[in-house]
């Protein structure tokens, strides 16, 4: 089913790949009015870092969204994560993709750490098959940071984790909250296999 899914994927790809590559004339046209052109923030009066405006915004990439910020109790285990020069972009907060790099690196590390096997030796490997952040307040370089994890779910092949990325020592709501699925899958077969008894184990604290 993984590889059926990563073949498709890949065609997809390459359409996409050819078709910019060989566009038709009406693909040349500009068309503002369309969705695809559609600025939500203007339309909305909305401000880009207010949760009611990046709530439209997620919700139409299909981030699922929650009422609000998270807080700290919503958490009990937090990784700390520090920012780098190269985070801040031409805006000068931190890119919206360096947010899924700090929730990418909490999980595994905490998990590495917890089940105590280094990815590159484990039988298995934990694919992400969906994940999703909605932005409430902006970062910067060179503040700290803490990933706040919690599982919501732990199902026989799956795990769903619940995000939240706070300043380090700060009291603050979460600048950001996020969700991730982890898929386990066989490292040679590439196939789908139940969660390892061992990662099940370790994650039975973030449990809720």
């Amino acid at each position: 089913m993984v590889v059926d899914g990563v073949t498709l994927l890949m065609e997809r790809i390459k359409n996409r790949a050819a078709t910019a590559l060989h566009p038709s004339p009406e693909q040349l046209l500009v068309r503002p009015s369309t969705p695809a052109h559609r600025d939500l923030t203007q339309s909305s009066g909305l401000h880009p870092y207010r949760s009611g405006a990046n709530q439209i915004m997620e919700t139409q990439s299909g981030a699922k969204p929650t009422d609000g910020p998270l807080v700290r109790a919503d958490f009990t285990v937090f990784h700390r994560v520090g920012t780098r020069w190269a985070d801040n972009d031409m805006y000068g907060h931190l890119n919206n993709a360096v947010y899924y790099q700090l929730f990418d690196t909490a999980i595994n590390a905490w998990v590495t750490r917890r089940v105590g096997v280094a990815p590159v030796d484990a039988t298995y490997i934990a694919v992400t098959a969906e994940n999703g952040c909605q932005f409430h307040h902006e970062l910067f370089f060179p503040q700290e940071l803490a990933v706040g994890l919690r599982v919501t779910r732990i199902g026989r092949s799956s795990v769903t984790y619940r995000l939240g990325l706070f300043v380090a020592d700060g009291e603050s709501p979460a600048a950001a909250t996020g969700h991730w699925v982890h898929v386990y899958v066989d490292r040679e077969k590439r196939s789908v296999i139940p969660v390892p008894q061992s990662v099940r184990d370790a994650l039975a604290g973030l449990a809720i």
